[in-house]
């Protein structure tokens, strides 16, 4: 879930908006009807991905007539652009930054439900995200982190918005909070050194952070709403517009794939732990992301509401455009 500093990605973004009419049906060999049925997907890397890689080694794509590449590299500062450019026809990440791309005149739209926050706050087995401190800090609540210094890894991102919501709706004021930005790996050793109050951790990191002797105060994803959504595949509309029978296929079989990681994480673990490089003792214990074909609109309305309230855009993104697809069951 990485997504690096947007300062330079945004003015790169904003160059390639006049090329989407001309390379954003993608490339690749195509069916009788002339849509692309060969497809590069972009994606981060994590445990969230696992149900691509399910679908691809069960031969799924392969019976809707598809082929399916999948690339690895970057987070949504690199998979947005090379959608646009036509190298990739669809990427995964973060919802908050396909809306994001699309209030700087980027037209994404989700294609496929990817994950959501847990649906229980007792879920620990689908829990995960978390801000965490050193076992000795004097930071035992979540209200006693007004004032704190948090890492996150991109700043107004699904850390601090995620934090600044959850601590509103606990009745905390969230206003006197310094973000710092910071990448997974670095942010346990800086709390352990005091360089930071806090950090926010996703997983597999929060696991090897509370073995490295640190422990949660406030679960952050879970906080504005339970089955919150994060993660989605996405396309550009231009791909979407000149594809529509084969974004069909590839959403029939991930929400396929996604139903079936979910109810079989042994085997989601082992297919996981073939594309990443996550100790084998920190990935039986870690949790598995609450996958999931299907976000709730009205979560996901919260989702933009949010998205204003705390500066991340403007204006609030055009929810049923982007999201039109994945509301369709």
């Amino acid at each position: 879930m990485r997504f690096p500093p947007r300062a330079a990605a945004l003015v790169a973004l904003a160059a390639l908006t006049t090329t989407i009419a001309a390379c954003g049906s993608g490339s690749g060999s195509g069916s009788s009807t002339g849509e692309t049925t060969k497809l590069t997907v972009g994606i981060v890397g994590l445990t969230t991905d696992a149900p691509l890689y399910l679908a691809n080694q069960k031969g799924w794509f392969a019976e809707q007539g598809l082929t399916v590449d999948i690339s690895t590299g970057g987070g949504a500062a690199a998979i947005i652009p090379s959608l646009v450019n036509g190298e990739r026809q669809i990427g995964t990440g973060n919802l908050i930054s396909v809306l994001k791309a699309n209030t700087q005149g980027l037209p994404l739209q989700a294609i496929a439900g990817q994950n959501n926050a847990a649906s229980s706050i007792d879920d620990k087995a689908h829990i995960t995200s978390a801000v965490i401190v050193p076992a000795d800090s004097p930071i035992r609540t979540e209200a006693d982190l007004k004032g704190s210094t948090i890492a996150v890894n991109t700043l107004n991102g699904l850390g601090d918005l995620t934090i600044k919501a959850t601590l509103e709706r606990d009745g905390i004021d969230p206003s006197g909070l310094k973000f710092v930005e910071m990448q997974f790996p670095d942010m346990a050793a800086a709390a352990l050194a005091g360089r930071i109050d806090a950090a926010w951790l996703v997983e597999p990191y929060m696991t090897a952070g509370l073995d490295a002797g640190l422990r949660p105060v406030l679960y952050n994803f879970e906080g504005p709403a339970l089955d919150f959504p994060i993660g989605v595949y996405f396309a550009t509309r231009q791909f979407v517009s000149a594809n529509p029978e084969t974004v069909r296929k590839f959403k029939t079989v991930i929400d396929r794939a996604t139903e079936y990681a979910k109810a079989n994480p042994d085997e989601t673990r082992a297919v996981v732990a073939s594309y990443t490089k996550i100790p084998p003792a920190t990935l039986q214990k870690m949790a598995l992301p609450n996958y999931s074909a299907t976000l709730d609109k009205d979560k996901v309305a919260l989702l933009g509401q949010l998205m204003v309230r705390y500066g991340v855009v403007e204006k609030t993104p055009d929810l049923d455009g982007t999201m039109g697809p994945v509301y369709q069951q």
